[in-house]
């Protein structure tokens, strides 16, 4: 990849890494009641279009809605900045190792930012991100050993 594109690439995923953090971080600010209405109108809809298919939920109980969420949005995370270090080619167990801990430190953020909001913070929820964001973060990683070794190592 020519170097243009590359830092072309390095500008998108660093701006879709800040939009994800932002609205990691501006979901934990909300306050509970506008959090809890949020994730009801989304299980609302995710109810009413799964009723389509003959499946049916309880619209009333978004706990695994908002966990999922949770590990959603923080594997989502991983994978940008997985694809950071393949794009940058810093593919290493120290590569790696940084960027578990910043997404530990995203997490153990998101969770104070709740205090912050009057919502409480939970360890569970931490582990939670922390799974999420280390599922992206190694299935990316898979996914770039597996492309780079199916490229040829010489190119003219």
């Amino acid at each position: 990849m020519k170097a243009s594109a590359r830092k072309c690439w390095n500008i998108i995923l660093g701006l879709l890494v800040l939009l994800t953090l932002a609205f990691i971080w501006g979901n934990s600010l909300l306050p509970r009641t506008e959090s809890q209405e949020i994730s009801r109108g989304l299980l609302a809809e995710l109810c009413a279009a799964l009723e389509h298919v003959g499946m049916h939920l309880d619209p009333q109980n978004d706990h695994w809605l908002r966990k999922l969420a949770h590990f959603g949005e923080f594997g989502l995370l991983g994978t940008e900045l997985g694809l950071l270090l393949c794009l940058n080619r810093r593919q290493s167990v120290q590569g790696f190792v940084n960027c578990a801990f910043a997404g530990l430190a995203v997490a153990v953020t998101d969770e104070a930012l709740q205090l912050i909001s009057n919502r409480g913070s939970q360890v569970q929820d931490i582990l939670l991100d922390f799974a999420g964001f280390l599922t992206g973060l190694l299935l990316c990683g898979l996914l770039c050993g597996i492309i780079g070794r199916k490229r040829p190592k010489n190119r003219f």
